[in-house]
């Protein structure tokens, strides 16, 4: 008689070594990317100034960047959700080394400054492939209340880096001038491609790659977009950021006019982005992970919204630039609570599979209105005459509203609004698996997909050889838990008919091969088994 298999491992559990050595090189790979970008970001902006002689031109660097979200967040998402995580941050990385190379070719070969703000727009539009890679690393590895406190230090570390390289960019273009200082940036993301490359992320196997890549793209598209809009707390969340965009758009252009004309001219601009950073640093490593990680991310938006509006009727009324960078890091730290809490938003109320396209579809819609208040601005400044500083008291008032949508989420979060159903937290659950030959075992449910299969990387591994090496998955869907079939030779069978997925209520016994799953409320007894 063939001896008992043992049983397999449990699912690696949140904190254990393997996110944890994943969430490291997450860490250094953000940290080596991100101070290419704001070296990067400062140089663009210097050299373009440089050759245009215009503070407004040289805003387009920065303006570039909506324009990029606009297009990807238009295609990104199927595209993002259909790709292994690893792929996308080695995708980004690669392709931001070699437009990095080309910059550096345009400088010593003295282009004009338009072929700066083509590569800069291409960078950026590569780079947002990262962030949503970035994302679906934590949905993936931690449970969806920890995700708050690990998106805030992964945050952290990004805009603590972007200091670092605005620094950078500053001292080295003021010893060397910025055509030279630009010749080291390619090597910051050769570096970050180095670090992902070593990423395992065994979280990962919730996904099913082929199930996604067997759809078109138009089909995901529109799953996406369904998906989306039917969830009351992803309807919020698109209305409050485009409410927010037109803000943060026009401060994207605003910002480089009014630094300009305070300092009579743009060597004070890395100070003023300094500032920024250094207001999310602190936000993002303290204020969130000790008083906010575990309370409604509605809340936290809401509240981080309330200071971004302050910081910009603030900006109204300052002469210096002193004062204008100190009131900076009140708008950093404001944009940078509001980016946590919109991540978390998305990380706690859309699924794994689709998460790419939930946050696409929730970022092109704001993205829109935020475009149209950038070109109203820039028409207002260049031709209108309009001071760029009376400008921001006016547009402190979008962040109050769009703070007035988040806390109709929080609201709806404790139970106040009746109309808004946001899904409830589930039950614990368990499986009770009866397997020839093996006692009877007790599988805790979580927040994530659990395999079952033959093949060791499924969370249930099976030695029944009716079953397939990945036969089934078990699902958290917003009102339960689901079984769904992975095309497996054999069949999946629900209480005695077979389906392709099928939702569980307590008591359902599911059929795979010869073994008999059971779906049950309550937690597992861990260690409890009978023969």
């Amino acid at each position: 008689m063939r001896a008992a298999r043992p049983a397999p491992p449990a699912p690696e559990p949140p904190g254990s070594p393997a996110p944890r050595r994943d969430l490291l090189l997450l860490v250094a790979s953000r940290v080596a990317t991100r101070l290419g970008d704001g070296f990067l970001r400062v140089l663009a902006v210097l050299l373009v100034a440089a050759k245009s002689k215009d503070p407004m031109i040289a805003g387009l660097v920065l303006v570039s960047r909506y324009v990029c979200e606009i297009l990807i967040n238009a295609v990104s998402g199927p595209v993002i959700d259909r790709l292994r995580i690893r792929t996308s941050l080695l995708a980004s990385d690669l392709a931001r080394t070699a437009l990095a190379a080309g910059l550096v070719a345009a400088v010593l070969g003295g282009a004009p400054y338009p072929v700066y703000l083509v590569l800069s727009f291409l960078g950026d539009f590569v780079f947002l492939f990262f962030k949503p890679a970035v994302d679906k690393v934590v949905k993936v590895s931690y449970p969806a209340r920890e995700g708050t406190k690990v998106l805030s230090l992964l945050d952290a570390a990004n805009h603590a880096s972007n200091i670092g390289g605005y620094g950078l960019a500053s001292l080295a273009a003021g010893l060397f001038g910025s055509a030279v200082a630009v010749v080291a940036a390619p090597f910051f993301f050769a570096l970050s491609a180095l670090f992902v490359s070593a990423l395992r992320l065994p979280g990962e196997s919730v996904i099913d790659y082929r199930a996604e890549r067997k759809a078109s793209y138009w089909v995901r598209q529109r799953e996406g977009l369904r998906y989306t809009w039917a969830s009351p707390p992803l309807r919020l969340l698109l209305l409050g950021r485009s409410l927010v965009a037109v803000a943060r758009g026009s401060f994207s252009v605003l910002s480089v006019a009014y630094l300009a004309s305070l300092a009579g001219g743009l060597a004070a601009y890395g100070y003023f982005e300094s500032a920024q950073s250094a207001g999310k640093v602190l936000v993002t490593a303290l204020v969130i992970p000790l008083f906010f990680a575990y309370r409604s991310t509605f809340l936290l938006t809401a509240l981080a919204l309330v200071a971004v509006s302050l910081s910009f009727f603030g900006l109204n009324l300052v002469g210096t630039v002193t004062l204008a960078c100190v009131v900076g890091g009140l708008v950093g730290a404001g944009q940078a609570a509001e980016a946590v809490g919109i991540d978390a938003i998305v990380n706690r109320y859309a699924d794994a599979r689709i998460q790419g396209r939930a946050k696409s579809t929730t970022s092109f819609g704001s993205r829109l209105s935020g475009l149209a208040a950038i070109g109203i601005v820039y028409l207002l400044v260049s031709t209108g005459r309009a001071d760029a500083r009376e400008l921001f008291a006016w547009l402190g008032v979008f962040p109050l509203l769009a703070a007035a949508v988040f806390l109709l989420g929080w609201l709806a979060e404790r139970g106040s609004l009746a109309e808004l159903e946001f899904p409830a937290e589930r039950e614990p659950a368990h499986l009770a698996v009866h397997e020839p030959g093996r006692p009877r075992r007790e599988v805790a449910l979580g927040e994530k997909a659990l395999l079952i299969g033959r093949a060791e990387r499924n969370d249930l591994v099976l030695a029944d050889p009716e079953a397939s090496r990945f036969h089934a998955a078990l699902r958290p869907e917003r009102q339960g838990w689901a079984v769904e079939d992975l095309r497996s030779a054999n069949g999946v069978w629900l209480d005695g008919v077979r389906v392709e997925k099928a939702p569980l209520v307590p008591g359902s016994r599911i059929q795979i091969g010869q073994t008999l799953v059971i779906f049950e409320r309550g937690p597992a007894a861990a260690g409890r088994g009978e023969a």
